[in-house]
């Protein structure tokens, strides 16, 4: 019985990780954070319920991520210790793992935000997983880092606005958020 709960620890402990908890926190929170600031009031179940959606797509994300880079994973010290390198989850859990956090994340942004927020991240998972993700090593990965942040913003502005004004949410209020983050924090988020 000790052996299966720790077995268990182990598996919990390695979903968390894969989840990129800090990050996807973050992500969530700047959505949190839009919403606020574009708000004339504020639900806050409907923000809550932002939040948990935000951080399930963005983890997600993740777990695509590292899904996709295991093979450099392996060679870089900073990410050996990840739950794929290490065979603590097999890349059949991952992809499992990454599927159920989309489609809750996206059927709970779709039920409590409205198709707007939702289709823009979707954007944001697409932008993030399949091609900022193969970019990464190249020159270009700030601008794509750029725009898969301004899509976070654009996605609170519209969720609580109800209207759309990109101009307005991403750089009067995200690029500031998102010039300080990639400064102090870019070289461990990936940015």
């Amino acid at each position: 019985m000790a052996e299966n709960i720790a077995m268990l620890r182990v598996k919990v402990k390695a979903y968390f990780e894969l989840l990129k908890f800090r990050l996807s926190f973050t992500v969530a929170f700047s959505c949190v954070f839009g919403f606020i600031l574009a708000s004339n009031e504020v639900n806050l179940f409907s923000l809550f319920m932002l939040f948990v959606g935000g951080l399930l797509v963005s983890g997600s994300s993740a777990s695509v991520n590292q899904i996709i880079e295991k093979e450099r994973d392996v060679l870089m010290t900073r990410t050996a210790t990840r739950p794929l390198p290490t065979l603590r989850l097999s890349t059949s859990e991952a992809i499992c793992f990454s599927i159920i956090c989309l489609v809750a994340g996206v059927a709970i942004l779709l039920s409590f935000t409205n198709l707007l927020t939702t289709l823009l991240s979707l954007l944001s998972f697409i932008l993030y997983s399949f091609v900022y993700t193969q970019l990464k090593s190249s020159r270009t990965n700030r601008s794509v880092c750029r725009c898969y942040s301004r899509c976070a913003a654009t996605i609170t502005w519209m969720d609580s606005s109800n209207r759309y004004n990109i101009v307005r949410s991403t750089d009067h209020v995200w690029y500031p958020v998102y010039l300080a983050v990639s400064t102090f924090l870019g070289d461990r988020l990936g940015c």
